[in-house]
């Protein structure tokens, strides 16, 4: 029950329904407040008490409708999607009506452009063709001088190129006879040496053998010398043969399975008992591989022992102490073999490696012969390792001495 003679100690509750649960009790408040509720129906019921807390019995209720928001309404989407639709399809109309204006002016402008310009090509026309009368006479006229100047200067430059080809092949025939007449003269000389001293040597130790005036230590010394001097003069027919057959290209090349191992040892104790590197106190070493397996290839064993003479008989020819080793190591690729005969004579100049491997060609000047020799040695062991399938070349250094290479290949 109410009592409105004093209205401030009523008391009041309410409830909306179903958005409350309970009752809310507000105490002398008498109003409610609600935000953010969802759309829908709803029942807004209040009661009251007076002073002494008795409540009334009738309750007052009120039917609330919260409409939806227009974003939130079924059709919005469709209807802003159509909207935009519009107004994509009108700003596209209305740039194609725009374009299509701009088109037409600018086509009207290009037809204008097009008749001024093809007024001014026709007169320009007019005038070319007076013009081209008059170039195609100075045209043809001009062409005529230029082939006829292209001519002359064609002819000039072929005879120009053929004078200096000419000149070019005459200088070159002329330097290498020169060089060949030079090289032939001082093989010439040097072999009358070469020949000459082991022959005067064999004869005067011969006859001295005739006489009785020497006991017999000294007539094996005597038939030492004739030997050796005897091995060196066939040496050197052999080398004047070899280099003979190698300029004919009849050398013949007779492969066959050679125990590489076992034919070093056979070089190793033919060069142990050297003189010459004895009476030097050189000593000859042979190096092999780590693992010593044996090696079996496949090449001409004559030839391989004649490159390998060559390169050791010079090195004791130009090594006064120290050691020759000589050897072989495989390459890197494992498809050959790289021999080697290392010294520690003289070494070789940069200026005489150049033309180490050319034939007559002596490191030392004819003059001085202080070492006997044809310089055909290394040309002819080079030719003997290009047709067993190797190459040959050497490192060198001044007063320290030489390390010649050559290869040869494990598979023929």
């Amino acid at each position: 029950m109410l009592d409105f003679t004093k209205p401030e100690t009523n008391t009041y509750a309410y409830q909306l329904e179903p958005f409350d649960q309970d009752w809310i009790y507000s105490g002398t408040r008498n109003f409610a407040t609600y935000t953010n509720l969802p759309a829908g129906s709803y029942k807004f019921r209040v009661k009251g008490a007076n002073s002494d807390e008795i409540w009334t019995s009738n309750l007052l209720e009120v039917e609330l409708y919260i409409p939806a928001p227009i974003w939130d309404k079924p059709w919005f989407i469709p209807a802003g999607f159509l909207f935009a639709l519009g107004l994509f399809v009108m700003a596209w109309y209305l740039k194609v009506n725009t374009t299509r204006r701009r088109e037409a002016l600018l086509k009207q402008e290009v037809d204008q452009r097009t008749k001024d310009l093809f007024a001014a090509y026709n007169q320009l026309e007019v005038s070319n063709k007076q013009i081209e009368k008059h170039n195609t006479a100075l045209r043809l006229q001009r062409d005529r001088i230029s082939r006829q100047n292209l001519e002359l200067k064609v002819h000039r430059q072929n005879l120009e190129l053929m004078v200096a080809d000419r000149t070019r092949d005459l200088e070159k025939a002329k330097q290498k006879a020169e060089e060949s007449d030079h090289l032939k003269s001082a093989f010439l000389a040097n072999m009358s040496h070469e020949i000459r001293t082991p022959l005067n040597a064999i004869m005067g130790f011969i006859d001295l053998l005739e006489t009785d005036e020497f006991n017999m230590q000294e007539r094996k010394q005597m038939n030492a010398i004739i030997q050796s001097n005897s091995n060196a003069l066939l040496q050197l027919i052999n080398d004047i043969i070899d280099i003979s057959i190698i300029e004919a290209n009849q050398v013949i090349i007779q492969k066959h399975s050679v125990n590489f191992h076992a034919f070093l040892n056979e070089i190793e104790l033919h060069y142990k008992s050297n003189k010459d590197a004895k009476n030097k106190g050189v000593t000859i070493v042979k190096e092999l591989p780590a693992g010593n397996k044996e090696l079996i290839i496949n090449t001409d064993q004559g030839r391989v022992k004649q490159i390998y003479s060559n390169l050791i008989n010079n090195a004791i020819k130009f090594t006064d102490k120290g050691s020759i080793i000589f050897g072989f190591k495989y390459a890197d690729d494992k498809t050959k073999i790289i021999c080697f005969v290392k010294d520690t004579g003289i070494g070789i100049s940069e200026e005489n490696r150049k033309k180490l491997f050319q034939r007559f060609h002596k490191i030392e000047p004819m003059s001085s012969r202080v070492h006997r020799g044809t310089g055909l040695g290394l040309s002819i062991s080079k030719n003997l390792c290009e047709l067993l399938g190797g190459t040959i070349w050497m490192e060198s250094e001044p007063k320290k001495g030489s390390t010649f290479y050559f290869t040869l290949p494990l598979k023929s």
